[in-house]
C-alpha cells in the first residue's frame, strides 16, 4: 500500500473523506440489521466496515502531522456518512412494521379498511373513543414491509387527510391467520433474509 503514500494531499483527503462516508453509511446499516436481527448481513457488513475504517484511519494518522487537511477530511467524511447512513436506510426501507391509524371522521374508517383489504392487506379494526369517551374513533392496526407502508398511507390517506398514525418496527412477529408477508426475490431479498 506504498501508493497511497505517494498520492498528492488532495487525492489522500478525498479517499479518506470517502473512506470515511463509506464505513459510516456501512455502521447504519449494521446497527439496522443488528437491532433487526439479521446476524449474517451484520456480519459481512461489519467485516468491510472496520476493513474500510482501517484504512481510512490508518491514512489519516499517516499524514495528519503533515496537514490539518486529512484531519478535515476525516471528520468530515463522518459527519456526510451519518447523513448518507440516514438516506441509505430510508432507500432500503428493510423490516417489517405495525401500522397504527386511528381516524375519527364519520365512516373514514370503514372506507379506510375496506380499501386496504381490497388492495391486499389484511388488518384489524377496533372502535375506540377519544376526547374523554365523546368522540368516536376507528383504529386501524396492519403489519407491512417498511418500504410498503408509504403506499399503504397515500391509500388511507385519500380517505382522511387528518388521520393520525404511527409506526413501530418489528424484531419478531408471528404471522398467524395473515400468512407470511411476501419477501422480494432479487438481491434486497437476499440481504434481508437472516
Amino acid at each position: 500500500m506504498d501508493w497511497l503514500h505517494s498520492l498528492p494531499l488532495w487525492a489522500s483527503a478525498l479517499m479518506i473523506f470517502l473512506l470515511r462516508i463509506t464505513d459510516v453509511s456501512l455502521g447504519t446499516v449494521r446497527t439496522i440489521a443488528v437491532v433487526q436481527g439479521r446476524a449474517k448481513l451484520s456480519v459481512v457488513i461489519g467485516f468491510v466496515e472496520s476493513l474500510v475504517w482501517l484504512v481510512a484511519v490508518s491514512q489519516a494518522l499517516r499524514g495528519v502531522g503533515e496537514s490539518v487537511v486529512l484531519m478535515l477530511a476525516y471528520c468530515g467524511g463522518f459527519a456526510a456518512g451519518n447523513g448518507i447512513g440516514v438516506l441509505l436506510d430510508k432507500s432500503l426501507a428493510m423490516g417489517v412494521i405495525v401500522v397504527r391509524i386511528i381516524t375519527g371522521k364519520s365512516g373514514a374508517g370503514r372506507e379506510i379498511a375496506a380499501t386496504l383489504r381490497d388492495a391486499g392487506w389484511r388488518l384489524t379494526t377496533f372502535d375506540g373513543e377519544g376526547d374523554g369517551g365523546n368522540a368516536p374513533r376507528k383504529l386501524i392496526f396492519a403489519i407491512c414491509s417498511r418500504r410498503d407502508a408509504p403506499r399503504l398511507m397515500r391509500m388511507a390517506k385519500r380517505i382522511d387527510p387528518e388521520l393520525y398514525y404511527s409506526f413501530d418496527l418489528l424484531r419478531e412477529f408471528s404471522a398467524g391467520e395473515m400468512g407470511p408477508l411476501p419477501r422480494p426475490n432479487r438481491w434486497r431479498g437476499r440481504m434481508q433474509r437472516k
